[in-house]
């Protein structure tokens, strides 16, 4: 979760929940890469992501593939 009190990161989790399921492989990488940026760990969005990333994985780009690895491995997802 993002710092209590800091609702713009709130917001944009709950936006992203939203539209997950219509982000581009490249704008699924910029999210799940930028989450640990901006110090927002939110269970049920990164849950989100990966599942939507799983039904994306073949159109990744190696780029998009690199990011999306390092921004979940950021927030802990395969520790």
């Amino acid at each position: 979760r993002a710092a209590r009190g800091d609702a713009p990161i709130e917001a944009l989790i709950r936006a992203a929940l939203d539209i997950a399921d219509d982000f581009t492989p490249q704008e699924l990488a910029n999210v799940v890469w930028a989450l640990p940026q901006v110090g927002a760990k939110d269970q049920q969005l990164v849950q989100k992501l990966a599942l939507v990333a799983r039904h994306r994985v073949q159109q990744f780009t190696p780029q998009g593939l690199g990011m999306v690895a390092l921004g979940f491995s950021s927030l802990g997802v395969f520790s």
